[in-house]
């Protein structure tokens, strides 16, 4: 009787300490990120992506100081917007599901402020950003109005309030549409930057 007893209390603290060690295990179990940094192209490897879509003597130029006014200058000195999206994807190949993203606080060195993530889960897939309600959203009571002559770009819309206009913040004006994110849930924005009716949100 004793010894049954005895291996009945044994086994209860194996299962309780085994309880305790399962909880902990999973309680500390990192949870899975909306989104995940993998390698960012570099000038180097723009350069690259030209050559092998437009041949051997092509060459990358920054033709807008911004994150997507990169271009592939071709053998015959035309330019040709790069696709962010495509270096990315091909730059990360094999890993599936790698988009381009903008870090818009990086005020300092904007032609470099973007890079390359691999969506692990999405929540919101390209919501067209509508600008004449962000803006308002941020106080301007006249809504979004896209400026500039001849190719206009994503950097040509600017908020309107009264005679006073202010240049759009589009990671910021996703986020006062669709939520704030942290990076476990990213908000951040995607387009072309040759085409200024393209902005989408994503998270």
């Amino acid at each position: 009787m004793r010894t049954r007893t005895g291996v009945a209390t044994a086994l209860s603290l194996l299962a309780l300490i085994v309880s305790i060690t399962l909880a902990t295990f999973f309680v500390a179990m990192p949870t899975a990120s909306a989104a995940r940094q993998v390698a960012s192209p570099n000038e180097e490897t723009l350069r690259a992506y030209c050559k092998a879509h437009y041949g051997v003597t092509a060459n990358v130029k920054l033709v807008e100081p911004t994150a997507y006014g990169w271009a592939c200058e071709k053998p015959d000195k035309t330019l040709v917007g790069i696709d962010m999206h495509a270096v990315c994807a091909e730059s990360n190949h094999p890993t599936p599901d790698v988009i381009d993203w903008f870090d818009e606080g990086a005020y300092a060195n904007w032609a470099h402020a973007w890079g390359c993530v691999q969506l692990l889960h999405t929540t919101k897939q390209g919501i067209r950003l509508d600008l004449n309600e962000a803006c308002r959203k941020f106080g301007n009571k006249d809504g979004a109005v896209l400026r500039g002559v001849g190719r206009q770009t994503v950097a040509d819309w600017m908020c309107k309030d009264g005679d006073r206009e202010s240049g759009i913040q589009l990671r910021p004006a996703c986020e006062i549409m669709y939520g704030r994110g942290n990076w476990e849930d990213l908000v951040f924005p995607r387009f072309n930057y040759w085409d200024p009716y393209s902005i989408t949100c994503w998270s």
